[in-house]
C-alpha cells in the first residue's frame, strides 16, 4: 500500500423566528476575526485613539443567549498584557493569514453550493473593509430570545468618518443580500426586509455605530441606544483589561448550528469566557454552568505509571466521566517517538473487552470497506485490536489487566536516540502528578510543549484523512505557513476543569495563543472549508473510492 501523506509548510429543526442566513453570518464572521488575525496597520487604517471611558457594568439580561466584546486589536497591540501574543500575529505569515481570512469571510455571504448559480450581487469588496474594522475596533455583539423572537444587535466603536463609511457600506452589504435597499432615518437607516420578514436598522449613538437585526420590534437595539446616550458602555465588563469576554447558552449554540437543542440530563450549559495575557502568555478563564448537578464521581487518581515513559511532551489526565465512559482516562507523548501518543483507560469494566472486540471488529471492517481502508483485527494479545495496513500507524486498543486499558498509534515504536532540544520548561512525570494530585476536585488536566507536537499532529490527521478516504489538507495554506512559522515560538499549554459546584465545571488555561496543537490544527481544517465559515475540510469533503488491492 502507498500512500503520499501531503505535509504542510509545518513538517435539526428550526424554531420560528430564528436567525436570517445574515445574522448566522454575522455571528460566524465575528467568531473567525476574533480567532485569528495579525496586528499590520496601513495608513488608511488609522482609527481615532480614544480611549473608553469607564463604565457601569451592565447585567447580562436573563433572556440573552449570546454576548461577546472584543477590545480591538489596536488596543491589544499597544497593551503590555499581549505582548508575546502580538509577537506572533506580527509575523509575515500572520498578516497573510489574516489577509487569507478576511477574503474568506467577505465572500462568504454570497456563497452558494456548487450545484446552485452564483449570487446575482456580490458585495464582497464593500464587506471587506467592514471586516477589518471589526478586527481591529473595539465593538461587542448580543442575542436576545424570547418567546422563539431572536433579536440581534451589533454596536463598534468608530471615528465620525468610519461611522459614515459604515452608513453607506452596510446598507450596500444588507440590501445585496435581501434584494431591498433601507430607508434613511434620523442618525442612520432601517428596512424591512419582504424576503425574509426581517427589520434591520442601524444609528450612530455617540461613538457607537449600532446595527440590529430581529423579526419584528428589536427591544434589544433600543436598549442599547438608550444605554449609550446616557454614558453606558453597550457591553458588560467582566475582567479589567480584558481584550475578550463572551458570554453564550449552548444550547441555542447547538441549535443555530443545525443540531437539536438537548435535554439529556438538562440543558447545555451556558458558557463564561474570558481571555486577557500576562505579558508572557494567553490566559483563558471560564465557567460552564449546567441547570442540573453532574453528580461527578471523583475518585482518587490511578495514574498508569508503569506504561509511561519520558520524557514527556505531553499528559492528559480526566476522571468522573461516567457512566458510559471509563472512570479515568489518561493520554501522553513522548519526545523520542513524535508518531506515537499514548492512551490508558482505568474502568472496572476493562475485562469485557475481549467480548467487545470479538463483536465489534466484523462491524467495524465493514464500515471501512464502504467508508475508509486498512483492516480491524486482533493484536498479538488475546484482548487486544488493532488497525493494520496503514502507512506509518496501526492503532490499536488493549486490555492489560481487569482495569486498565491501553491503546496508541504505533504497538512497537522504535524511539528515537535522540531527545529534541526544548527551550520551554518540561517538567517530569513525577512534577506533573504532583501538580494533578495537589488540585482538590479536579476533573481534567492537560499539559503539552505546543510546538514541538505541530509537525506529529499534522502527519496523524493526514494519515487519518487517508484512512478515511479523504483528502489530504492541501499544503502550505495560509494557516500552516504561519504555524510552520510560529511553532518555535510556541510555548506550553496548560488546561484545568475544575468542579466548583455541583452543577459548574471551571477552567483555565494558560499558553501561547489561547489554543493547544489539537485546536489549532482544527482551525486550519475549518479554514479551509469549501462552505468557510460553515463545516470544515475534512467534513465536507467527499469520501473517495475504495484503493485498488495491491497484486
Amino acid at each position: 500500500m502507498h500512500v503520499q501523506i501531503q505535509k504542510s509548510a509545518v513538517s435539526g429543526q428550526k424554531a420560528a423566528g430564528g436567525l436570517s442566513a445574515f445574522q448566522r453570518f454575522s455571528i460566524s464572521a465575528f467568531a473567525g476575526l476574533l480567532l485569528i488575525s495579525g496586528c499590520s496597520k496601513s495608513p488608511d487604517q488609522q482609527r481615532s485613539t480614544n480611549n473608553p471611558q469607564p463604565s457601569v457594568p451592565t447585567p447580562l439580561a436573563p433572556d440573552s443567549v449570546l454576548r461577546v466584546h472584543w477590545a480591538g486589536k489596536q488596543k491589544l497591540g499597544v497593551a503590555a498584557s499581549s505582548y508575546s501574543l502580538m509577537r506572533l500575529w506580527n509575523l509575515r505569515e500572520g498578516r497573510m493569514l489574516e489577509m487569507d481570512l478576511l477574503a474568506k469571510l467577505s465572500s462568504a455571504p454570497w456563497q452558494r453550493p456548487a450545484n446552485e448559480p452564483p449570487a446575482a450581487n456580490n458585495a464582497s469588496t464593500t464587506l471587506r473593509p467592514i471586516l477589518n474594522d471589526i478586527l481591529n475596533e473595539e465593538c461587542c455583539l448580543e442575542i436576545r430570545e424570547d418567546a422563539g423572537s431572536q433579536q440581534l444587535v451589533f454596536a463598534i466603536r468608530l471615528a465620525d468618518k468610519l461611522a459614515a463609511q459604515w452608513h453607506r457600506d452596510l446598507a450596500t452589504v444588507v440590501s445585496s443580500l435581501e434584494g431591498t435597499y433601507p430607508t434613511k432615518r434620523a442618525g442612520g437607516w432601517f428596512m424591512n426586509s419582504p424576503k425574509t420578514k426581517t427589520t434591520y436598522e442601524l444609528e450612530r449613538a455617540g461613538e457607537w455605530v449600532v446595527f440590529g437585526a430581529a423579526k419584528g420590534t428589536n427591544s434589544l437595539f433600543q436598549e442599547i441606544v438608550q444605554r449609550i446616550g446616557t454614558g453606558q458602555s453597550p457591553f458588560t465588563i467582566t475582567v479589567a483589561d480584558h481584550w475578550l469576554a463572551a458570554d453564550a447558552d449552548l444550547n441555542w449554540v447547538k441549535s443555530e448550528v443545525g443540531g437539536q437543542r438537548s435535554e439529556v440530563g438538562g440543558k447545555l450549559p451556558r458558557l463564561s469566557l474570558v481571555v486577557t495575557g500576562n505579558g508572557a502568555e494567553t490566559v483563558t478563564t471560564g465557567d460552564l454552568t449546567f441547570s442540573a448537578p453532574l453528580n461527578m464521581n471523583l475518585a482518587p487518581w490511578k495514574f498508569p505509571t508503569a506504561q509511561m515513559q519520558e520524557p514527556l511532551i505531553q499528559f492528559g489526565a480526566a476522571r468522573g466521566l461516567g457512566p458510559w465512559l471509563p472512570d479515568q482516562i489518561f493520554t501522553w507523548a513522548d519526545a523520542r517517538t513524535p508518531l506515537q501518543m499514548h492512551f490508558a483507560a482505568v474502568d472496572g469494566r476493562a475485562n469485557e473487552f475481549a467480548k467487545l472486540a470479538e463483536s465489534f471488529i466484523p462491524k467495524g471492517n465493514a464500515w471501512l470497506t464502504d467508508h475508509g481502508v486498512g483492516t480491524l483485527g486482533k493484536s498479538s494479545s488475546a484482548n487486544g485490536i488493532i488497525w493494520k495496513d496503514l502507512p506509518m500507524i496501526a492503532p490499536y486498543l488493549t486490555a492489560t489487566s481487569d482495569s486498565l486499558l491501553t491503546g496508541g498509534l504505533v504497538p512497537s515504536p522504535k524511539a528515537g536516540t535522540n531527545v529534541p532540544v526544548d527551550i520551554y520548561p518540561r517538567p517530569s512525570l513525577d512534577e506533573l502528578i504532583a501538580d494533578i494530585s495537589s488540585r482538590t476536585n479536579l476533573v481534567a488536566y492537560e499539559w503539552e510543549t505546543t510546538g514541538s507536537r505541530a509537525e506529529s499532529i499534522h502527519v496523524v490527521g493526514q494519515i487519518l484523512r487517508f484512512a478515511t478516504r479523504h483528502p489530504q489538507m492541501p499544503a502550505n495554506t495560509a494557516s500552516s505557513e504561519w504555524l510552520n512559522a510560529a511553532r518555535n515560538r510556541l510555548g506550553n499549554t496548560k488546561t484545568m476543569i475544575t468542579l466548583t459546584a455541583p452543577n459548574r465545571l471551571s477552567f483555565q488555561r494558560t499558553s501561547s495563543t489561547g489554543f493547544n496543537v489539537v485546536e489549532l490544527h482544527l482551525l486550519a481544517d475549518w479554514m479551509e472549508s469549501p462552505m468557510f465559515p460553515r463545516g470544515s475540510y475534512t467534513g465536507l469533503s467527499p469520501i473517495g473510492p475504495a484503493p485498488t488491492p495491491a497484486k
